[in-house]
């Protein structure tokens, strides 16, 4: 009788350490949802693990994995290697999505706002390395923060499935200077700007997303409530640019039927680049913080917890992994679609855009796809 008192005494104590306040189930006394997350958050940036991977070289991973010597057959529940997860979407909802009409071999489709879902992450394995991808690897890459700062070993495919083939069928969107930059040629000293950064200093903000103390809840909280508060996940250059010079006509692409009283507000500007492609030319009033240190509470406290902030960096893959960090923590980010790319290519003696997409470099064109929601296709067996 004493031993079954022991065991349910024990049981009951364990399921109240995954309620306890902060101070509590591994947590330091005192510890606020914040700082939980600022953790979380600084450690990712600092881990020494690439957040990339190119798709020749998962490619590569593929075709090691499967013994058919084709990646069309690659499927990860069979065989070793990579979790590839698909988190785009159709904006209707309704077939053919992008997923149903071609996606890599071995993708399953996980739509990416549901991504912290708790059947989903329950879904996911932590012991073998995951890749995510996109239309153009943008959104692959707050997804794939977001699954690092909860335990996973994740990496975004660079530039998404415009990496993978060359087809506008699977892969439509890729990037364009031509089209996608605001500042081709002329005009594109509107990229420097000699003005000093931004030194107010604002309160952290406040968050409360769980009852519980337990560290893993307070993050999965965070990722599930940053998802699902529909936030937009880029901002267009072009919309910045209207943003900026409203007296201006509009530009071709402008999303000019959003342009009303409330969207004329000019964000925060974040330039998350090293120190060298700051200083050869960054948006006007620009704070500059590069990832190892952005995560400091002292640096955190020069953003404004409330209002818009505009995160960017060369070609927006490295912009929308802090963007997701960001809102994590309860601020209002957003990603600067294509970085700095998006805004100007070159100064007179600098190409202010070194890493933008170019499809002959950056797209293998040899990516086989299966269509329909198999994730993979059946063995030649």
């Amino acid at each position: 009788m004493r031993r079954r008192k022991t065991i349910l005494s024990l049981a009951i104590l364990l399921l109240m350490l995954a309620d306890l306040p902060a101070g509590a189930a591994g947590l330091p006394s005192g510890a606020t949802q914040f700082e939980v997350i600022r953790q979380a958050a600084e450690k990712y940036v600092s881990r020494k693990k690439p957040a990339e991977i190119l798709a020749k070289d998962l490619h590569a991973l593929m075709l090691a994995g499967t013994p058919y010597g084709d990646v069309k057959y690659y499927n990860p529940t069979l065989f070793k290697g990579p979790w590839i997860i698909d988190v785009r979407t159709s904006e209707s909802g309704e077939l053919p999505d992008p997923y149903y009409s071609g996606h890599i071999p071995g993708a399953v489709n996980v739509p990416w706002r549901q991504i912290a879902d708790f059947q989903i992450l329950r879904s996911l394995p932590r012991d073998r390395p995951i890749v995510v991808y996109s239309d153009t690897g943008l959104l692959g890459a707050q997804v794939t923060a977001l699954l690092n700062v909860l335990g996973f070993d994740a990496r975004n495919l660079k530039w998404g499935m415009t990496s993978w083939t060359a087809d506008p069928q699977y892969a439509p969107g890729r990037y364009e200077a031509q089209r996608d930059a605001v500042w081709t040629a002329s005009g594109s000293y509107r990229a420097i700007c000699p003005l000093k950064e931004p030194t107010k200093i604002y309160p952290l903000p406040v968050v409360a997303n769980t009852k519980s103390g337990n560290r893993q809840t307070i993050l999965e909280a965070a990722a599930r409530t940053s998802l699902k508060a529909g936030k937009p996940a880029h901002m267009a250059a072009p919309y910045l640019h209207h943003l900026l010079y409203a007296e201006l006509d509009p530009l071709q692409g402008s999303p000019a039927d959003r342009w009303n009283e409330q969207n004329f507000n000019v964000p925060f500007f974040l330039d998350v680049r090293n120190d060298e492609l700051y200083e050869n030319g960054h948006l006007c009033g620009t704070a500059h913080y590069q990832p190892k240190d952005l995560f400091k509470k002292a640096n955190l406290r020069h953003l404004p917890p409330a209002g818009q902030i505009l995160v960017y960096d060369q070609n927006g893959h490295l912009g929308g992994e802090i963007t997701a960090l960001l809102n994590l923590l309860g601020y209002d980010a957003v990603n600067l679609k294509w970085g700095i790319s998006g805004w100007t290519l070159s100064l007179p003696g600098a190409d202010v855009a070194p890493d933008r997409y170019v499809e002959d470099r950056d797209c293998i064109k040899i990516g086989a796809i299966v269509k329909g929601f198999a994730p993979s296709a059946p063995c030649p067996a």
